[in-house]
């Protein structure tokens, strides 16, 4: 008995032993593309209660798992669910999950955007997952995340809500290709990108900079480096999101975000909407936007078809002007070095560009009626939609073919006011009073009349006159493109690609009253009683082709009045292989541009039915009377009719001709000459075409050396034809002789990717040729200052990157960038200036050899920690440094064969934490997650300038005169979401 109870004793603690024999699976979570973690993602056993939530290092744990064969789910809002089979024996398991974006569209999309591939593109790269951007981008402009990158400068400048600016690896964001869903968005006359037409962070999916001459199939500038921005598609899963901010400045902004899922029929919609408003850091800078966002899906058998569309209408004030150092602050004039002297020192907040006006109306007895209003001088306002209809078709398993049209008509531009506004001497702002005061002072002008006899009368004008008013530069355009592309694999080794890329593109430039300031009516020359115009060094100089004398009122056009056209027309071909552990590219583009501007406001030319083109000049002259018995002074807004010749009715014509020539202008047929103001017959001055071809040719490498080490290489040269404001002279005639900007670069490089560390080290050399830059030359004649292009600059742009994450533990991870650059101008330029009316006024050489080139920090330091000490909460802090930023400078200023550097900027150090919580719940059968999450930017409040723009006749090589502008003060933003 006693032999078989502790047979039985045994038997049952073996059996205990071996039911407590419990495991565990753990492992990290990846977004496939980028290598990014992704905290927040479900883990789970199907079949069973287990299951779990991977922490902010993307690290998840399953405990107590009994020996047996499981099927692994992970899945995470926007991704593809992913299931992998497990057998836990008689040991812990680690799995690594990579998660694929749940997006077909957006699959596709990444081959047209040419997106960069971990091990296998030869280009360096940084990513910025969904999950970075919602932690960390903190209502700010898309581009100030990418500091957290290597070679990236970007800064708020201004300060205004979009007018970020960017530079990679020293070069300006107008030398940057920036790509939404693989179509280019750079300004098509200038190269500038405008982050204000895009409120992008809410719908943005993945974020990636490739820097230098980049993987991009398209001919596009990116001599810095290309932004692709993939805005979300559709989620196979039914769901969505209600997001609140709040923060500084009285900032608040709602987002509501919908998915259909997949629908009967395979279509699938998402749509997302918000509303932003706030006050701004900096005085005076009011922010009111909405934006929208929609796509449209429907799969056709091979045949995938989308429809997106996108805008952000919006208005907000500006702090145009950077000041001295000493109008900010006093202290820190005095510890940088600079003499604040008797400046009246104003705070880190000061703007200029907005103040009051008390619009009082005189009673008829002399009494006031008071209405005080506040007044932006500076204001951007803009509506930038753009469609976009995309159309992917895998014809086989070889052969896939993209279509992209795309169209976008913005209209908008910038205020300011017609001459500087003077200052109020007690808070410094705008003083739109004292303007407003002398207009409406105007009510009795004596003005000059012309009469039809010859003589010239002096009336009394009962209307007030306006001197000075508010203006807006309206910067329209319709723009239209397609891009079609092939792919076709010819091997498991290699694909070749090939493809179109067609654009047009209408500016329209003018300026217009936007406000009289107390006045009814201005006059175009500002100088009513002279009969000559007054040129003011913009484009069109006033209207030459209407009366001098025409009363202007609110919303007529002035000063200029010009349209520009840009068609655009390319071609690329690309062959990509991969086999073993080798994988390169090797691709090239041709292109060329066509460039035309036509004027209204220059003096016309008119074609008489004889073939006869007359070119209309600027002289007053008297004409013949009908009879031919005497002379006259043809009246404003008249015609002249002009009996039909001989030659006319030989040819057809049994018309009179009539002649239409711009006001004060002449025009001689048939040995006499006539003269009068309405142009209505006439087209406006239209420019010659001018054609530019480019091309580029580039090739790299990717050798993967082991399972974790990879090196690469790559090799291009860009020919880019001129942007369109430096192809025409300030009269509207193509300069002559300029030559395409050459870029010429190599770059190699090293990546490691092993499991809890990244690495990728990197450098680059950078020579540009006959780099296009822009000196301000002051009219000998006139005084004032005339923008002049230069030519042949070269300048050489050298460093080296670092990108490094590192998981230290399940709780802790760190992520850095290094960057040490060494940019030069490398030769000197050499100029011609033009006047208004295309004469040459100088010419001249002058050496930066040998300068750094100035506008960005050369070297970059960044470290962040994320610290994730229980599930769903983190936090993350990130330092920055940024050292060896020379103020921006115009080239003009330099003094003789030696110049100096201009002013260095000191070094720039900045505290940003972000932290936040996510708790899932369930109520009934239906899933919400909540997420609470908030940052404090420049956690330490300090202060430091970012920005020295080049500005005429300031001396950038002394800090008591340069004018700066200072980052933001400490500011915090705190939202609330909910997923469902």
């Amino acid at each position: 008995m006693r032999t078989y109870t502790l047979a039985f004793f045994f038997l049952l603690t073996s059996s205990i032993a071996f039911a407590q024999a419990t495991f565990s699976i753990h492992g990290r979570v990846l977004d496939k593309a980028s290598g990014e973690t992704l905290p927040g993602t479900s883990v789970g056993l199907v079949g069973t209660s287990q299951g779990g939530v991977s922490d902010g290092t993307g690290t998840f744990h399953l405990t107590n798992v009994a020996p047996g064969t499981y099927t692994l789910r992970g899945s995470f809002i926007g991704y593809q669910n992913l299931e992998q089979k497990v057998t836990v024996t008689s040991s812990d398991v680690n799995v690594t999950f990579r998660l694929a974006e749940d997006n077909t569209t957006l699959n596709e999309v990444q081959v047209v955007a040419q997106v960069a591939v971990e091990r296998e593109t030869p280009v360096a790269f940084s990513a910025v997952n969904e999950v970075k951007l919602r932690e960390s981008l903190a209502g700010r402009d898309l581009p100030m995340i990418l500091n957290e990158t290597p070679g990236v400068y970007a800064t708020q400048s201004g300060g205004g809500a979009g007018d970020s600016r960017i530079s990679i690896r020293g070069f300006d964001q107008r030398n940057v290709a920036v790509m939404i869903n693989g179509v280019p968005v750079n300004d098509m006359e200038n190269g500038s990108v405008f982050w204000s037409n895009w409120d992008l962070g809410d719908v943005t999916r993945s974020l990636q900079v490739q820097r230098g001459l980049t993987a991009s199939k398209l001919a596009v500038p990116s001599v810095g480096g290309t932004i692709n921005v993939l805005t979300k598609g559709f989620d196979a899963k039914r769901g969505g999101r209600v997001r609140l901010e709040g923060g500084f400045g009285n900032s608040r902004k709602v987002s509501v975000l919908l998915n259909s899922g997949q629908l009967k029929g395979n279509w699938a919609v998402t749509a997302f909407g918000s509303r932003r408003t706030g006050n701004g850091w900096a005085d005076g800078l009011y922010d009111d936007a909405w934006t929208y966002f929609g796509t449209v899906s429907k799969r056709i058998g091979k045949h995938q078809i989308s429809l997106t569309g996108l805008g952000s209408p919006q208005r907000h004030g500006q702090r145009a002007f950077a000041q001295r150092i000493a109008t900010f602050s006093t202290k820190k004039a005095t510890e940088l070095g600079a003499d604040p002297g008797t400046i009246p020192e104003r705070g880190y907040r000061y703007n200029a560009n907005w103040g009051t006006l008390n619009r009082y109306t005189l009673n008829p007895d002399g009494s006031r009626r008071d209405n005080v209003e506040t007044l932006y001088e500076r204001e951007n306002f803009y509506h930038k939609p753009q469609v976009n209809l995309n159309h992917f078709w895998n014809v086989t398993d070889k052969l896939f073919i993209s279509n992209v049209v795309y169209a976008s008509r913005g209209q908008g531009g910038g205020g300011g006011a017609r001459s500087t506004l003077a200052l109020d001497p007690t808070d410094g702002r705008a003083d739109f009073q004292k303007a407003y005061d002398e207009n409406i002072s105007k009510f009795s002008t004596l003005r000059t009349v012309k009469r039809r006899n010859g003589t010239d009368s002096t009336v009394l004008d009962p209307e007030h006159l306006s001197t000075n008013l508010l203006r807006a530069s309206v910067n329209s355009h319709k723009w239209y493109g397609f891009i079609t592309s092939a792919d076709y694999k010819l091997s498991d080794a290699t694909t070749i690609s090939a493809g179109i890329d067609g654009r047009y593109y209408r500016g329209e430039h003018y300026q217009k009253i936007t406000d009289l300031l107390g006045g009814d009516y201005a006059f175009d020359t500002g100088t009513p009683n002279d009969y000559q115009r007054s040129f003011t060094g913009t484009p069109g100089n006033g209207d030459q082709n209407a009366d001098p004398y025409r009363k202007l009122r609110k919303g007529d056009k002035f000063n200029y009045n010009y349209d520009g056209i840009t068609k655009w027309i390319g071609g690329y071909g690309q062959v990509e292989f991969k086999k073993g552990p080798l994988a390169g590219f090797v691709s090239a583009t041709v292109s060329q541009v066509a460039y035309q501007r036509i004027d209204y406001f220059r003096a016309r030319k008119a074609t008489l039915p004889s073939g006869q083109t007359i070119t209309l000049g600027n002289t007053l002259v008297t004409v013949p009377t009908a009879d031919g018995q005497g002379t006259e002074q043809v009246t404003r807004f008249e015609s002249i009719t002009v009996p039909k010749t001989p030659t006319d009715q030989r040819a057809g014509l049994s018309n009179d001709t009539t002649l239409f020539v711009g006001y004060g202008n002449t025009a001689s047929y048939n040995s006499r000459t006539y003269r009068s103001v309405d142009n209505r017959a006439t087209g406006p001055f239209t420019s010659a075409v001018v054609r530019l071809p480019g091309f580029t040719a580039k090739t790299g490498f990717n050798y993967n050396l082991t399972e974790d080490n990879n090196i690469f290489f790559n090799i291009g040269y860009l020919s880019r034809a001129q942007f369109f404001n430096r192809v025409f002279t300030l009269a509207g005639d193509p300069v002559k002789n300029f030559k395409n900007e050459n870029i010429f670069s190599v770059e190699v490089g090293y990546g490691v990717n092993r499991e809890g560390f990244k690495a990728s080290l990197n450098g680059y050399n950078t020579m540009w040729y006959n780099r296009a830059t822009t000196i301000s030359f002051l009219d000998p004649s006139t005084g004032d200052p005339i923008p002049v292009s230069v030519g042949g600059l070269n300048a050489v742009h050298r460093g080296v990157e670092l990108d490094i994450a590192q998981e230290i533990s399940r709780q802790l991870s760190l992520n850095a960038a290094f960057s040490v650059g060494d940019w030069r101008w490398a030769s000197a330029g050499d100029y011609i200036a033009f006047n208004v009316n295309n004469e040459e006024i100088g010419r001249g050489t002058f050496n930066p050899k040998g300068l750094h080139v100035g506008g960005s920090a050369q070297n970059q330091f960044m470290v962040g920690v994320r610290y994730a000490p229980f599930e769903g909460f983190y936090i993350r802090p990130t330092f920055t440094l940024f050292t060896k930023n020379y103020a921006d400078f115009d080239p003009s200023a330099l003094q003789g064969d030696n110049p100096q550097d201009a002013a260095r900027v000191p070094t720039m150090r900045n505290v940003d934490v972000h932290a936040g919580y996510t708790y899932d719940l369930r109520v009934a059968e239906h899933s919400y997650r909540l997420t609470l999450n908030g940052s404090v930017l420049n956690a330490l409040n300090e202060f430091f300038i970012t920005d020295v723009p080049a500005r005429t006749g300031i001396d950038p090589f002394n800090p008591s005169v340069i004018e700066v502008y200072f980052n933001q003060g400490r500011r915090g933003t705190l939202g609330l979401s909910i997923d469902f």
